[in-house]
């Protein structure tokens, strides 16, 4: 037992290992590169096959200036971004978020996306919006998106 109790001990005191004190990196690794490309993936995949997303179009991501609506005043633009981008010939179809965060998304993940989309080449009244999250979503996240039928989906939908 005595034995038991100080290798238990020890291990309180022992440094994190690699992969632990890696796992803030793996964190942000999977946010950016590859769960963004899995949402991409995973839009490619089901066009066509889902009501609820495009039935054709182009899939990638867009990035570039757009009018900067937050402070510092000065500044006139910002540089956006669009993790998830659906067009078909000059027309926008779908935009969407890729949210890889330890919370549900809630609704400045929408204010958020919806900020930059609307200065989006080819954005019209018919530009479906998409969410995806890693933790899922708050319940007046979901309210809302039902009302204006947003697309929500987890990492569950995207695997299964």
């Amino acid at each position: 037992l005595a034995i038991s109790e100080a290798k238990a001990s020890a291990a309180q005191l022992a440094p994190p290992t690699v992969v632990e004190a890696r796992e803030s990196e793996l964190d942000r690794f999977v946010s950016k590169p590859a769960f963004e490309q899995a949402c991409r993936d995973y839009v490619r995949l089901v066009m066509g096959r889902n009501p609820a997303l495009p039935d054709r179009g182009i899939v990638g991501a867009w990035w570039g200036p757009v009018p900067d609506e937050r402070p510092p005043a000065e500044r006139r633009t910002r540089q956006g971004e669009v993790d998830i981008v659906v067009y078909d010939g000059d027309r926008l179809l779908l935009a969407g978020e890729a949210k890889w965060t330890a919370w549900p998304a809630d609704l400045d993940a929408l204010s958020q996306l919806e900020a930059t989309t609307r200065h989006l080449p080819g954005v019209d009244a018919e530009t479906r919006l998409l969410l995806v999250s890693r933790e899922g979503f708050s319940e007046r996240l979901r309210a809302l998106a039902a009302r204006r039928q947003i697309v929500l989906r987890t990492v569950d939908d995207l695997c299964g």
